[in-house]
């Protein structure tokens, strides 16, 4: 029993080593993304770091994070419906650091012309015969 104790408290330790020296040699990308002419946050915006598949969506508060990222110089993606995709260049990650970024993206919605819809009453259907017969009464 003892030695399997020591034996449990060996691999724990082991296992808690590796955790503490893999974030050690990561670090996070954090930020807000606003809207560029109103300065509000924006939710729901995609950032992705360029080439990879690591990534975040802002909450409802505008602010993402991205956790474990290897030290090295990154590009960050910013896309959202109706807004300009934009990308922050030369992000730089170092171990245990979180990196700071705000972002700001701008509209790229258009206005259209007006629309004008047409519509005629179909005559030659049974539905509008009926129709035509129950209103005529």
């Amino acid at each position: 029993m003892k030695k399997l104790l020591t034996v449990l408290i060996l691999l724990l330790s082991i296992a808690g080593s590796n955790l503490l020296l893999s974030q050690a040699l990561t670090g996070k990308i954090s930020g807000t993304v606003k809207d560029r002419k109103t300065g509000e946050t924006m939710p729901g915006v995609n950032v992705v770091i360029e080439g990879t598949l690591k990534g975040a969506a802002t909450g409802a508060d505008g602010e993402f994070t991205i956790d474990g990222v290897p030290r090295g110089t990154y590009n960050l993606n910013f896309t959202f419906i109706s807004y300009e995709p934009l990308t922050l260049q030369g992000i730089e990650v170092n171990p245990g650091v979180t990196t700071g970024i705000e972002a700001l993206m701008a509209d790229a919605s258009i206005e259209l012309g007006d629309i004008v819809v047409v519509a005629t009453k179909r005559n030659d259907s049974e539905v509008s015969v009926m129709t035509n017969i129950k209103n005529s009464r």
